[in-house]
Parts: C-alpha cells; structure tokens; sequence
C-alpha cells in the first residue's frame, strides 16, 4: 500500500488515485483539518489516522511506511507530484495564451512548482508570484535564507498553505522561478473568500482564496491591463464554519 500526510488536498487525490488502482491508502492528518476534508478522504476508502501537529504527522506517516512496508508519497517534496501538478500551467497557457502574470498559493509548494515549470519552459515572459499565509510563511523564509526553514509555530486559517517546511525540490524550483512570494493576513483571506463567493459565485477554501487575497489586498501590483490568472486551489469548505471565516 501506499502512505502519505496531509491536511487534507493531497490526501483527497491520493485516496481516489489508491481506491481506482486497488491500493491499500492511508493518510495521517493534523487533528485541525477541516471535517469536510476528512470526510472526502474516508469517502474515497482511505484510512486516515489522526496527530496533533502537520509534523507530528510527518513523523507518523514515516514510521507507517518502516513498520508496514509501504511505499510513503510525499505530499509535496517529489518529482513525479509536482509533474502532476504542472498539468494546471498547461491548462492556463491553453485556456488564457495570452497570460501575463500567475498568482498561486504556496503550502509545500507543489502546486506552485509544477505551474513554474509547466509555463516558463512554453513562455519564459509570464511573471509568476507565489502567496503565503502570515502565519505560514515557510517558503518565503527559506527562499531568503537559501535553505530550508522549518517553522516552530503555525497560526492560520489556511490549513492545505501550513506545512511546517518547503520541500528541498520544491525550493530550488520556486527560488529560480518566481518573482516574489508575498503574504496575506487572514483577514486578507477572508475577505477574498467574500468577494469570490459574492462577485464570481464560486466557493473557495481559505487555501484557495490566498492567492486572489494578495491581489485585493494590494500585495502585488501589475501594469494596468495586464492578463492575470490566480490559482483557485480548493473549494472545501465546513459549512458551519464560512460564516466565521469570512467574517
């Protein structure tokens, strides 16, 4: 079988992809991950187990894989992942050729470092910005420390952008390839997720509202005119909580 950690995207496509191929999944998650999450995650037929931190998780996860035998999938460090993810820049070039800037948000940084790589080898002009909670901000330190930084505390409401580190692949990429990360207050995300829901009907989770939170909040500026794509990269959301989340 397979194992991997996460707060709960990851895990949602690693238990589908398990279930369609016969595999025994099972994924660790932080005790705070969204019911909603983990209620898809079960659904698809993984086990999940629950810790009380992301890393506490990490080390669980591994030491499920020494004791089992299983193969463990790393959630965001990891060439084929981030190969996968680079499938939604070829959607963006195809859907929008005439982009001048993406916006994506940055948790390991898988996402963000398969869209990087997807659209500067077909249009190296693109300008690409990575966001980051305030109280998550492990890429943005590590790409100013040029090395991985492992955070002692996370405090945000974007559970799938707080991972306590970047991945090493995933800082190599992202430090050759954006122009800036930026970061976004909570409040900034909340907002995001009402103006999303009340201009455009669409219903993101604090992950995937980040990124269209660091252009309503003013964090990146763009000539005016400019095409620009941001990356809404999760929709689940516990009902009962929106109201509180978007304030």
């Amino acid at each position: 079988g397979v194992v991997s950690v996460s707060a709960g995207n990851h895990a949602q496509g690693m238990a589908w992809a398990a279930a369609k191929e016969g595999i025994m999944c099972t994924i660790v998650m932080p005790e705070f991950v969204s019911k909603s999450k983990l209620e898809a995650t079960r659904g698809y037929g993984a086990t999940v187990l629950l810790e009380d931190s992301v890393g506490t998780a990490f080390t669980k996860s591994l030491a499920i894989a020494k004791e089992e035998g299983s193969t463990f999938i790393h959630p965001f460090d990891d060439a084929d992942i981030i190969t996968g993810h680079g499938t939604v820049g070829l959607e963006i070039l195809e859907q929008v050729p005439d982009v001048d800037a993406v916006v994506i948000g940055i948790g390991g940084g898988a996402l963000a470092s398969g869209i990087a790589i997807a659209i500067k080898d077909q249009k190296p002009d693109v300008k690409l910005y990575g966001v980051e909670p305030e109280g998550a901000n492990a890429t943005q330190q590590s790409i100013k420390a040029g090395k991985v930084v492992t955070l002692d505390k996370l405090d945000t409401i974007a559970d799938g952008l707080a991972p306590p580190m970047a991945g090493v692949l995933n800082l190599e990429i992202l430090s050759e390839y954006l122009e800036e990360v930026v970061t976004v207050s909570d409040k900034d995300i909340g907002n995001a997720m009402q103006y999303l829901i009340s201009r455009t009907k669409l219903l993101a989770e604090p992950s995937g509202a980040a990124a269209t939170a660091a252009i309503l909040s003013n964090k990146i500026s763009f000539p005016k005119g400019a095409k620009v794509v941001t990356v809404l990269s999760g929709g689940n959301v516990d009902l009962n909580r929106l109201k509180d989340l978007i304030g």
